[in-house]
Formats: C-alpha cells, sequence, structure tokens
C-alpha cells in the first residue's frame, strides 16, 4: 500500500458519520496504483446514511486522500465479488 493519509483525520470522519468500519481494496491495496487511480473504500455505517449523508462522507473521504474515492457499502457487495475484495481487504478503521 502506497498511500499516506493523517491517521487522525480518519478517525475524526469516522467518529462524525458514525462508520464502524472502513478498509481498503483495489489497486492501492494491492500496490498497483497508478496516477489515475481512485481509492476504493469499503464502509460500514452503524446506521444507515441518507444520500446527502453519504455524499458528505464521501467529500470528506476524497479531501483526506486527495484523490477520488470509490465508497463501496459492504452490504451492496455482488456475491461474487466478495472473496476478491475480503482476499485484498486492509483494514483502516474498525475490525472486520
Amino acid at each position: 500500500m502506497n498511500i499516506n493519509i493523517d491517521t487522525k483525520k480518519l478517525q475524526d470522519i469516522c467518529e462524525t458519520y458514525d462508520i464502524s468500519y472502513l478498509g481498503l481494496f483495489g489497486s492501492y491495496a494491492i500496490g498497483q496504483e497508478r496516477e489515475d487511480s481512485d481509492v476504493d473504500l469499503l464502509v460500514d455505517f452503524n446506521n444507515t446514511k441518507s444520500l446527502l449523508e453519504k455524499g458528505r462522507v464521501l467529500i470528506e473521504l476524497q479531501n483526506l486522500f486527495n484523490r477520488e474515492v470509490d465508497l463501496v457499502s459492504r452490504k451492496n457487495i455482488k456475491p461474487s465479488l466478495k472473496p476478491f475484495i475480503n482476499n485484498q481487504l486492509i483494514t483502516l478503521y474498525g475490525e472486520k
């Protein structure tokens, strides 16, 4: 993983938006990112969030990572992709 973030800021975002888990997968997780790669994040919220709230979280995370973020809810993962994602997953906040 070749990504530097402010872990205190990440913790603040997760606490502010009631995120129970945040994990990194995809090109950054396996060290194959390119200049134009986005950051793929798996998220679990403690409570259901509105589209507006999810948008705020997305903006905060894009500002933190300083690039586009693809925010994926664990509840919405296709069953066929779960093993692929779980194999790459790097926990950034919370517990698997």
